[in-house]
């Protein structure tokens, strides 16, 4: 009989620091499930998602391969456009989740986490043992996200506008990792939570067959 993983779900809202945390887990050699990397191979090379897109999006598409700039001003602004979206990529990351998992069920991994910025939005937060939330001072938030590149204000807003509310993430998750100070400071409190986790696998893994 195979056990899954102990699970930990990462989140929070865009700019919070969410993805430098996973990249910590990673060097960790801890496993890590990055939902939205997955959404960018979907869209990249997936040819049945490719084909879909070409029918719903055919602007978007340029010789075969798709244009996400301009599949994000297209969704931006237009609610059934989204919604599209979302049927079409939303189950398939769910089966590579679920793939994920099973494969480190079958290899024995002990722990593994979950980055998906909609956990709590899309339903995976029962997946998970603990759930991890970033966060950082508003107003750092907000520098980080319009030094990237094409983001302006406005697309920023309506980014938080389709997500969760931070202040009611916070309240689901088991631990906080606040990422205003730095990537120093983030590994410290990263650490701390593993050796609170740590704890809680030890039983955990001695439970597997």
């Amino acid at each position: 009989m195979q056990t899954k993983p102990y699970l930990l779900g990462l989140t929070g809202s865009i700019g919070t620091g969410k993805s430098t945390t996973a990249r910590m887990f990673a060097r960790l050699k801890i496993p890590v499930h990055d939902a939205d990397a997955e959404v960018h191979q979907l869209l990249e090379h997936d040819k049945d998602v490719l084909t879909i897109m070409g029918m719903l999006f055919p602007e978007c598409l340029e010789q075969g391969k798709l244009n996400r700039i301009k599949l994000g001003l297209r969704v931006f602004h237009d609610r059934l456009a989204l919604s599209q979206l979302e049927e079409i990529l939303h189950p398939r990351v769910r089966h590579l989740c679920e793939v994920f998992i099973e494969k480190h069920a079958k290899i024995g991994t002990t722990l593994a986490v979950l980055d998906i910025p909609l956990l709590f939005e899309a339903g995976y937060a029962p997946l998970c043992d603990k759930i991890i939330v970033t966060t950082c001072e508003p107003t750092l938030q907000r520098e980080r996200v319009l030094a990237r590149p094409g983001m302006v204000l406005e697309k920023f807003q309506k980014i938080i506008e389709n997500q969760m509310p931070a202040t009611e993430k916070e309240k689901r998750a088991d631990f906080l990792v606040d990422t205003t100070y730095g990537r120093l400071d983030t590994f410290r409190q990263l650490r701390h939570i593993l050796d609170h986790v740590c704890l809680e696998i030890e039983p955990y893994a001695r439970r597997r067959p």
